[in-house]
């Protein structure tokens, strides 16, 4: 199964975002899973993402909060 999700990413030359629904019951995070929790995924998002990661870490603390608590609830 694993390697026909990178044959397609391969065939693609793109990578796809995985749904979040589950979230809450992942323990790693990003393609590679080098990420254990979900501000660190979001800090080592860059390219397309960089815009939409620099909105988050200039929201205030409580609403960094309130959106990870959402995605943690998904």
């Amino acid at each position: 199964a694993t390697r026909d999700v990178i044959s397609v990413f391969r065939w693609r030359r793109r990578w796809r975002t995985a749904p979040l629904w589950g979230l809450r019951a992942r323990n790693f995070f990003l393609h590679d899973a080098r990420a254990t929790d979900l501000v660190t995924a979001i800090r080592l998002h860059g390219g397309e993402a960089s815009q939409v990661r620099n909105r988050f870490f200039n929201l205030p603390a409580i609403q960094r909060a309130d959106l990870v608590a959402f995605l943690r609830s998904l």
